[in-house]
């Protein structure tokens, strides 16, 4: 008996042409482009939210106890923010270095390489002017072990607290992005956020808000962030 050997031909498979491959890798770049940025934003938000925070928590239990040995944070020698920095508030912080006393454009934490805005300062507003004040007075500030750095000086009734989230070497150094203000209530002794007594932290008109059509907006971005449960809100100026 002879041997037929039918040979089975496998189906014709075609490959994808290059215009096809080329729409396919535009579209996924369309997409990319689309979600990459929400990505990275949502990402840095988080991150802000989650330095500021626990910075604030940092500085509230130093006051606290630093409360217990020293007194009320109202009878500190405010005049002195060497004193409030190193024996006030950095003996209960784990600081890795203390700068200061600075009269320069760059006092927070100050080293070669800072980001620089308009005439050499160190941090901007959020209408992209420099910041001179109140950073040109007798500031003393300290970074602590994960790169967070903050000053003080002392205000007008208030005793000022400055925090740059991941030091002024990193930028932006913009109000609002990386740069916060808070204050030490002169009754109470607790911290608070710059602007917290105000009913709209957010108004144009007023000087120093959280928006970017504001003059030298940015200052009481700290407040907003607060009142909004500690969220940065979809009407953020971000």
């Amino acid at each position: 008996m002879s041997v037929v050997k039918k040979i089975i031909s496998a189906p014709d498979l075609k490959g994808f042409t290059l215009a096809e491959v080329l729409i396919t890798l535009a579209i996924i770049g369309v997409v990319a482009a689309m979600t990459i940025p929400t990505l990275v934003v949502n990402y840095q938000k988080k991150v802000t939210l989650t330095k500021l925070q626990k910075a604030f928590n940092t500085i509230s239990n130093a006051i606290n106890l630093s409360s217990l040995e020293n007194g009320n944070p109202v009878t500190w020698d405010w005049e002195n923010p060497e004193d409030i920095i190193k024996e006030k508030i950095g003996k209960y912080i784990k600081a890795s270095k203390y700068y200061g006393p600075d009269t320069t454009k760059t006092p927070l934490c100050p080293e070669s390489g800072n980001a620089t805005y308009g005439e050499g300062y160190t941090y901007g507003w959020l209408d992209n002017t420099y910041i001179s004040s109140p950073f040109t007075t007798n500031n003393y500030s300290l970074i602590t072990n994960d790169g967070v750095c903050i000053g003080t000086e002392k205000g007008w009734k208030r005793w000022n607290i400055f925090v740059d989230i991941n030091s002024s070497i990193n930028g932006p150094n913009m109000a609002g992005k990386d740069l916060f203000f808070f204050y030490i209530d002169e009754k109470t002794g607790i911290l608070h956020a710059f602007g917290d007594e105000l009913d709209d932290v957010q108004s144009p008109e007023l000087m120093n808000a959280c928006n970017k059509d504001a003059k030298y907006g940015g200052q009481t971005c700290a407040a907003k962030i607060i009142r909004d449960g500690w969220r940065i809100a979809e009407d953020y100026p971000w």
